[in-house]
């Protein structure tokens, strides 16, 4: 699972920006390190997700998407698949996806991580996410890495 072992590197690398942030790093890779399912949605009681928050070129908009189960509005993200190579593959793909838009670039650096509870499953069981690495501007429990994303062309500002 090549995003199991770029997940650990990636959270290892990235410079939390505060002691929650830095708790939820340690949690994360527990999980990362205890589980080598941790990026797959078969992971239960959660797993880590990847999602990315869309900004518009002049940074004055963000893309949302209303989450069709949890009823809620979220950015761009979802589940990591076996054809991605990273977090922030899997982030990328997700956010063209969900967005339609073609050429989008993304930061590879994680801007916050979340754990939130997902109280739906096939089984109806509740679960608890392990969640998101967000990237840039997100256990099921859900982890998740959220990227900025925007249209090509347009660096990041940092």
């Amino acid at each position: 699972m090549r995003t199991q072992g770029d997940a650990i590197a990636m959270l290892r690398a990235w410079r939390a920006p505060d002691f929650g942030q830095r708790a939820l790093r340690e949690a994360f890779l527990g999980l990362l390190e205890a589980r080598p399912d941790a990026t797959r949605r078969s992971c239960v009681p959660g797993h880590i997700t990847a999602s990315a928050v869309v900004l518009s070129a002049d940074l004055s908009q963000t893309l949302l998407t209303l989450h069709p189960r949890v009823k809620r509005w979220v950015q761009l993200g979802g589940h990591c698949e076996k054809k991605d190579a990273t977090i922030a593959a899997a982030a990328l793909r997700e956010a063209t996806e969900e967005s339609g838009i073609d050429g989008l670039v993304i930061d590879p650096d994680p801007i916050h991580l979340d754990v939130h509870p997902v109280t739906y499953s096939p089984a109806s069981v509740q679960t608890a996410p392990a969640d998101r690495v967000e990237r840039r501007p997100s256990p099921e429990s859900r982890c998740s890495a959220t990227r900025a994303g925007r249209p090509a062309g347009r660096p990041i500002r940092r």
